[in-house]
Protein backbone atom coordinates (compact mmCIF):
# COMPACT_ATOMS: atom_id res chain seq x y z
CA UNK A 1 0.00 0.00 0.00
CA UNK A 2 2.69 2.24 0.86
CA UNK A 3 4.40 1.23 -2.34
CA UNK A 4 0.86 2.32 -4.88
CA UNK A 5 -1.01 4.51 -2.37
CA UNK A 6 -2.08 8.04 -3.23
CA UNK A 7 -0.01 10.67 -1.15
CA UNK A 8 -2.83 11.45 1.60
CA UNK A 9 -2.92 7.12 2.53
CA UNK A 10 0.86 7.22 1.82
CA UNK A 11 1.45 10.00 4.15
CA UNK A 12 -1.09 7.79 7.12
CA UNK A 13 0.72 4.27 6.60
CA UNK A 14 3.82 6.07 7.18
CA UNK A 15 2.80 7.24 10.31
CA UNK A 16 1.42 3.56 11.56
CA UNK A 17 4.86 2.51 10.51
CA UNK A 18 6.43 5.21 12.60
CA UNK A 19 4.16 4.39 15.55
CA UNK A 20 5.30 0.59 15.01
CA UNK A 21 8.89 1.76 15.33
CA UNK A 22 8.86 2.47 19.06
CA UNK A 23 8.71 -1.53 19.45
CA UNK A 24 12.13 -3.10 18.80
CA UNK A 25 10.42 -6.75 17.23
CA UNK A 26 8.33 -4.47 14.48
CA UNK A 27 11.44 -3.21 13.27
CA UNK A 28 12.74 -6.46 12.22
CA UNK A 29 9.71 -6.82 10.74
CA UNK A 30 9.47 -3.82 8.73
CA UNK A 31 12.94 -4.53 7.39
CA UNK A 32 12.32 -7.94 5.85
CA UNK A 33 9.31 -7.35 4.58
CA UNK A 34 11.10 -4.60 2.32
CA UNK A 35 9.83 -1.30 3.63
CA UNK A 36 13.05 0.22 2.04
CA UNK A 37 11.39 -0.17 -1.34
CA UNK A 38 8.10 1.34 0.48
CA UNK A 39 9.93 4.88 1.26
CA UNK A 40 11.46 4.97 -2.08
CA UNK A 41 7.99 4.88 -3.84
CA UNK A 42 7.10 8.13 -1.51
CA UNK A 43 9.97 9.85 -2.84
CA UNK A 44 9.98 8.45 -6.59
CA UNK A 45 6.29 9.97 -6.49
CA UNK A 46 7.74 13.18 -5.80
CA UNK A 47 10.37 13.09 -8.75
CA UNK A 48 8.05 12.19 -11.32
CA UNK A 49 5.08 15.01 -9.93
CA UNK A 50 6.81 17.45 -8.41
CA UNK A 51 10.17 18.76 -10.09
CA UNK A 52 11.87 21.96 -9.83
CA UNK A 53 10.04 24.40 -11.48
CA UNK A 54 7.34 22.83 -12.71
CA UNK A 55 4.77 25.11 -14.81
CA UNK A 56 1.40 24.18 -16.43
CA UNK A 57 -2.08 25.27 -16.76
CA UNK A 58 -3.15 23.51 -14.07
CA UNK A 59 -1.62 25.51 -11.15
CA UNK A 60 -3.92 25.22 -8.14
CA UNK A 61 -4.30 21.35 -9.73
CA UNK A 62 -0.53 21.06 -9.07
CA UNK A 63 -0.05 23.39 -5.96
CA UNK A 64 -2.54 21.03 -4.11
CA UNK A 65 -0.71 17.77 -5.03
CA UNK A 66 2.97 19.40 -4.27
CA UNK A 67 1.35 20.09 -1.22
CA UNK A 68 0.15 16.21 -0.47
CA UNK A 69 3.50 14.64 -1.87
CA UNK A 70 5.16 17.41 0.08
CA UNK A 71 3.26 16.25 3.00
CA UNK A 72 3.58 12.17 2.73
CA UNK A 73 7.59 12.61 1.78
CA UNK A 74 8.12 14.55 5.10
CA UNK A 75 6.25 11.60 6.92
CA UNK A 76 8.43 9.01 4.91
CA UNK A 77 11.72 11.58 6.07
CA UNK A 78 10.22 10.98 9.61
CA UNK A 79 9.75 7.17 9.89
CA UNK A 80 13.67 6.93 7.93
CA UNK A 81 14.80 8.92 10.86
CA UNK A 82 13.55 6.55 13.24
CA UNK A 83 14.81 3.34 11.02
CA UNK A 84 18.06 5.06 11.28
CA UNK A 85 18.50 3.87 14.81
CA UNK A 86 18.24 0.46 14.39
CA UNK A 87 21.31 -0.89 13.45
CA UNK A 88 19.08 -4.50 11.05
CA UNK A 89 17.66 -1.45 9.00
CA UNK A 90 20.90 0.71 8.43
CA UNK A 91 23.99 0.19 6.34
CA UNK A 92 25.79 1.76 3.83
CA UNK A 93 24.33 0.75 0.89
CA UNK A 94 20.90 1.28 2.14
CA UNK A 95 22.18 5.22 3.20
CA UNK A 96 23.85 6.16 -0.31
CA UNK A 97 20.71 5.12 -1.80
CA UNK A 98 18.20 7.04 0.49
CA UNK A 99 21.05 10.40 -0.30
CA UNK A 100 20.29 10.74 -3.21
CA UNK A 101 16.71 10.96 -3.53
CA UNK A 102 16.36 13.07 -0.61
CA UNK A 103 18.98 15.66 -1.97
CA UNK A 104 16.45 15.97 -5.05
CA UNK A 105 13.22 16.23 -2.22
CA UNK A 106 15.53 19.12 -0.93
CA UNK A 107 15.96 20.86 -4.23
CA UNK A 108 12.08 20.52 -5.34
CA UNK A 109 9.25 22.69 -5.18
CA UNK A 110 7.81 20.98 -2.33
CA UNK A 111 6.31 23.40 0.19
CA UNK A 112 9.00 24.65 2.78
CA UNK A 113 7.32 23.39 6.06
CA UNK A 114 7.77 19.98 4.54
CA UNK A 115 11.24 20.23 4.17
CA UNK A 116 12.29 20.57 7.64
CA UNK A 117 12.19 16.70 8.04
CA UNK A 118 13.86 15.90 4.58
CA UNK A 119 16.67 18.25 5.55
CA UNK A 120 16.93 16.39 9.52
CA UNK A 121 16.66 12.91 7.68
CA UNK A 122 19.74 13.84 5.16
CA UNK A 123 21.41 15.43 8.40
CA UNK A 124 20.74 11.89 9.77
CA UNK A 125 21.94 9.89 7.24
CA UNK A 126 25.14 12.39 6.77
CA UNK A 127 25.98 11.01 10.50
CA UNK A 128 25.47 7.71 9.67
CA UNK A 129 27.43 7.29 6.37
CA UNK A 130 30.75 6.07 5.92
CA UNK A 131 33.52 8.73 6.18
CA UNK A 132 35.54 6.99 3.78
CA UNK A 133 32.64 6.92 0.75
CA UNK A 134 32.54 10.06 -1.62
CA UNK A 135 29.82 10.52 -3.88
CA UNK A 136 31.20 13.63 -5.49
CA UNK A 137 28.22 15.77 -4.47
CA UNK A 138 28.35 19.09 -2.51
CA UNK A 139 28.22 18.52 1.55
CA UNK A 140 25.17 17.78 3.10
CA UNK A 141 25.16 20.59 4.92
CA UNK A 142 25.63 23.07 2.59
CA UNK A 143 22.83 22.10 0.24
CA UNK A 144 20.93 22.12 3.81
CA UNK A 145 21.36 25.88 4.22
CA UNK A 146 21.11 26.22 0.48
CA UNK A 147 17.63 24.82 0.59
CA UNK A 148 16.14 25.03 3.72
CA UNK A 149 17.87 27.01 6.00
CA UNK A 150 17.76 30.01 4.16
CA UNK A 151 14.68 30.05 2.17
CA UNK A 152 13.11 29.48 5.51
CA UNK A 153 14.50 32.64 7.02
CA UNK A 154 13.54 34.98 4.06
CA UNK A 155 10.09 33.56 4.52
CA UNK A 156 10.09 34.61 8.32
CA UNK A 157 11.56 38.32 7.19
CA UNK A 158 8.72 38.41 4.81
CA UNK A 159 5.65 36.79 6.80
CA UNK A 160 6.76 37.54 10.27
CA UNK A 161 4.04 40.30 11.84
CA UNK A 162 6.81 40.77 14.41
CA UNK A 163 9.55 43.06 14.13
CA UNK A 164 11.23 41.09 16.27
CA UNK A 165 11.19 38.15 14.93
CA UNK A 166 11.87 39.94 11.22
CA UNK A 167 14.76 41.13 12.74
CA UNK A 168 15.94 37.87 14.52
CA UNK A 169 15.77 35.90 11.06
CA UNK A 170 18.00 38.78 9.69
CA UNK A 171 20.91 38.05 12.84
CA UNK A 172 20.74 34.16 11.86
CA UNK A 173 20.51 34.69 7.82
CA UNK A 174 23.84 37.32 8.29
CA UNK A 175 25.35 34.39 10.47
CA UNK A 176 25.05 31.71 8.28
CA UNK A 177 25.73 33.72 5.50
CA UNK A 178 29.03 35.02 6.54
CA UNK A 179 30.22 31.48 6.63
CA UNK A 180 29.51 30.50 3.42
CA UNK A 181 31.06 31.64 -0.02
CA UNK A 182 28.75 32.70 -3.37
CA UNK A 183 26.85 30.34 -3.24
CA UNK A 184 25.11 31.46 -0.21
CA UNK A 185 24.70 35.18 -1.74
CA UNK A 186 22.74 33.64 -4.50
CA UNK A 187 20.66 31.38 -2.66
CA UNK A 188 19.32 34.51 -0.80
CA UNK A 189 18.47 36.63 -3.82
CA UNK A 190 16.69 32.84 -5.16
CA UNK A 191 14.78 32.42 -2.55
CA UNK A 192 13.64 36.90 -2.37
CA UNK A 193 14.80 37.60 0.31
CA UNK A 194 16.59 41.60 -1.58
CA UNK A 195 12.93 42.78 -1.13
CA UNK A 196 12.60 41.76 2.65
CA UNK A 197 16.07 42.57 3.65
CA UNK A 198 15.48 46.31 2.59
CA UNK A 199 12.02 46.52 4.13
CA UNK A 200 13.45 45.51 7.34
CA UNK A 201 16.66 48.27 6.99
CA UNK A 202 14.12 50.58 6.92
CA UNK A 203 12.88 50.13 10.19
CA UNK A 204 15.82 47.83 11.97
CA UNK A 205 17.90 48.74 14.25
CA UNK A 206 21.04 47.72 16.09
CA UNK A 207 22.61 44.31 15.64
CA UNK A 208 19.60 43.64 13.00
CA UNK A 209 20.38 46.82 10.60
CA UNK A 210 23.78 46.08 10.59
CA UNK A 211 22.77 42.61 9.70
CA UNK A 212 20.27 43.53 6.64
CA UNK A 213 23.32 46.24 5.45
CA UNK A 214 26.39 43.44 5.55
CA UNK A 215 23.97 40.70 3.55
CA UNK A 216 23.02 43.55 1.30
CA UNK A 217 26.68 44.30 0.56
CA UNK A 218 27.15 40.80 0.01
CA UNK A 219 24.52 40.87 -2.37
CA UNK A 220 25.52 43.81 -4.28
CA UNK A 221 28.84 42.53 -5.38
CA UNK A 222 26.76 40.72 -7.60
CA UNK A 223 25.55 43.10 -10.18
CA UNK A 224 22.43 40.98 -11.68
CA UNK A 225 21.07 42.10 -8.31
CA UNK A 226 21.34 45.97 -8.81
CA UNK A 227 18.18 46.44 -10.22
CA UNK A 228 16.30 44.43 -7.47
CA UNK A 229 18.10 46.20 -5.10
CA UNK A 230 17.29 49.86 -6.47
CA UNK A 231 13.53 48.97 -7.39
CA UNK A 232 12.86 47.35 -3.50
CA UNK A 233 14.18 51.28 -2.57
CA UNK A 234 17.78 50.76 -1.22
CA UNK A 235 19.27 53.62 -2.14
CA UNK A 236 16.95 56.68 -0.13
CA UNK A 237 17.28 54.36 3.19
CA UNK A 238 20.91 54.33 2.90
CA UNK A 239 20.73 58.22 2.36
CA UNK A 240 18.68 58.73 5.18
CA UNK A 241 21.38 56.86 6.94
CA UNK A 242 24.19 57.85 5.84
CA UNK A 243 22.88 61.47 6.53
CA UNK A 244 22.08 60.28 10.34
CA UNK A 245 25.92 59.54 11.03
CA UNK A 246 23.95 56.98 13.17
CA UNK A 247 26.47 53.55 14.10
CA UNK A 248 25.97 52.01 11.32
CA UNK A 249 26.01 55.34 8.67
CA UNK A 250 29.67 53.81 7.46
CA UNK A 251 27.77 50.24 6.31
CA UNK A 252 25.44 52.20 4.60
CA UNK A 253 28.01 54.35 2.82
CA UNK A 254 30.19 51.40 1.65
CA UNK A 255 26.85 49.85 0.15
CA UNK A 256 25.70 52.52 -1.64
CA UNK A 257 28.63 53.44 -2.89
CA UNK A 258 28.77 49.60 -5.10
CA UNK A 259 24.70 50.68 -6.02
CA UNK A 260 24.19 52.59 -9.61
CA UNK A 261 22.97 56.08 -8.20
Amino acid sequence: MLKTSSPTLQTKIASIFEYLTSFKPYVMMLTISDIESGLHAVFQNLLSNCTQGVVDDRLELNALMTEEIGIAVAAASRLLIKLLDFEQFHNPVKTSNFESVLRDALRSNIPLHTKDWVASCLLKLESKANPVLDSGNPPIGLEVIIYDTIPRLVEQMSMSFSLESREAAAIELNDVVSKGGVELSKAIASAGGIFPLVKLTEVGTGYALEACLSILYNLSLDDENHPAMVSAGIIPVLRRIVLSEGPQWTLALRLLRTLPT
